[in-house]
């Protein structure tokens, strides 16, 4: 090596440069690997990387030089002998000179990074701080507007609910008020509130991927959970502004009604439609307890049709006792005797079982009637629902009470839907039946 010579931190050149009589100090290979670290972390400064990313080649870095190439130079300075004066010295000028400016370089490149990420931590920070600020503002409008709102919807509530009296002028002057209010918030307050939420989650998705070291990390997660509370409390706020306005607005919509002569014409057409529906309300009621009878007739029948078999059952074990006292080959007067009391006991069981099949017969005979009435009755009713009273232009179908009454519409429809089927099933089974008994139990032909 030559005398006087700086040496360079390149493992190509102290490969072509070291003594070739100098035992390996690994000086090589830990060149190698600082050359690469030292590449990412200049490349990582250029391009801007993230402040973590270029912190950590930085740090890498250093390493490798404060570490394995500085240990390897004075692995190297001890293994030189008399022979190898002047590459002692080279090495000696890496601990002196060379590895001392190189971790300086590297030192003052890395804070020229970190003032850019300063930067960008406090314009974070300053960011959410004058969006917390622009949140509140927005909270105390919307706060204001809906004591506003509250205070025209208690209002004009009491005037409709004739809990305050009022002349119909002044009450129109008050709904006219409330309802140019309402639309202003509607406007302006709208505008703010949907800017301040809009603002809050763009700046969350600016900084949501950005990476932070653990100090920024932290103050942007306080910062996200601190927007967020605020971003529910003013939307929250803001939904129950809105419903105030569409408060405000039914309100309007009454007051003018009431004073205009509308509410006139509601109640009347209301007092018509409430006498048809008490009316059809009671047909109702005489549907649903024929639907019930007919519907649970079947269970009936047959219990009662059990104990007609049992009868059946019964007169068969008389006539085989009487054809056992045949084959005996009693005389006359003892087979006399002897049948005498089965032959009471088979008359007994006949008119018995004349007496159920009656009942049956009549049962299922009512079945049907029931059933035609039951069908009867819904058609009636869908009459009387078909011919309710037609809405005047003055009704305000959006109205509770509007929308109350056709519930209850709604609901006889479907009594009679319901009613129907079991009607016309219900009078099918009884006629079958009743068909059965005239065949075979009273033998009438048809």
């Amino acid at each position: 090596m030559k005398a006087g010579v700086t040496p360079q931190l390149s493992a190509k050149w102290w490969r072509d440069n070291r003594a070739k009589t100098l035992k390996s100090t690994g000086l090589a290979p830990a060149l190698e690997k600082y050359e690469r670290a030292l590449g990412t972390f200049l490349q990582d400064t250029a391009k801007n990387a993230p402040y973590p990313t270029i912190e950590e080649a930085y740090k890498k870095t250093v390493a490798l030089l404060d570490g394995d190439v500085t240990t390897a130079v004075k692995l190297g300075i001890k293994s030189c002998g008399i022979l190898h004066k002047d590459t002692k010295d080279a090495l000696t000028k890496y601990t002196t000179q060379v590895i001392p400016h190189a971790l300086e370089q590297l030192k003052l490149r890395y804070k020229d990074a970190g003032k850019e990420y300063a930067v960008m931590v406090l314009n974070m920070d300053k960011g959410f701080k004058a969006l917390a600020s622009d949140m509140k503002s927005a909270m105390n409008i919307v706060t204001l507007c809906n004591d506003t709102l509250n205070g025209y919807v208690q209002k004009l509530t009491d005037y409709l609910d004739e809990n305050v009296e009022m002349k119909p002028h002044d009450a129109e002057k008050l709904a006219m008020e409330a309802s140019k209010y309402a639309n202003e918030v509607r406007q302006t307050a709208s505008k703010k509130v949907e800017g301040v939420l809009h603002d809050g989650m763009s700046l969350m998705d600016r900084y949501q991927d950005e990476m932070f070291l653990d100090d920024a990390r932290l103050a942007l997660k306080k910062h996200i959970e601190h927007t967020k509370d605020i971003g529910n409390q003013v939307d929250m706020m803001w939904k129950l502004s809105q419903k105030r306005m569409d408060q405000v607005g039914d309100l309007f919509k009454g007051v003018l009604r009431r004073t205009s002569g509308m509410e006139k014409v509601e109640n009347q057409y209301f007092t018509s439609v409430d006498s048809q529906l008490l009316k059809v309300q009671s047909k109702c009621d005489e549907l649903n307890e024929l639907r019930s009878e007919v519907d649970g007739r079947d269970t009936k029948g047959l219990k009662q049709e059990v104990a007609l078999a049992q009868i059946v059952t019964q007169e068969t074990r008389i006539a085989k006792q009487m054809k056992k006292l045949d084959e005996q080959g009693l005389q006359e007067a003892q087979l006399n005797q002897a049948k005498s009391p089965l032959l009471l006991l088979k008359k007994s069981v006949l008119e018995e079982k004349a007496k159920k099949a009656t009942e049956i017969y009549k049962f299922y005979q009512e079945t049907v009637l029931k059933a035609a009435q039951g069908k009867d009755l819904a058609l009636t009713i869908s009459q009387m629902l078909d011919n309710l009273p037609e809405t005047p232009e003055e009704v305000d179908i959006k109205a509770g009470r509007y929308q109350k009454r056709q519930k209850l519409i709604m609901h006889f429809r479907s009594d009679v839907l319901k009613a129907n089927p079991i009607f016309t099933k219900g009078k099918e089974k009884a006629e079958e039946r009743i068909s059965y008994y005239d065949e075979h139990v009273f033998n009438r032909k048809k």
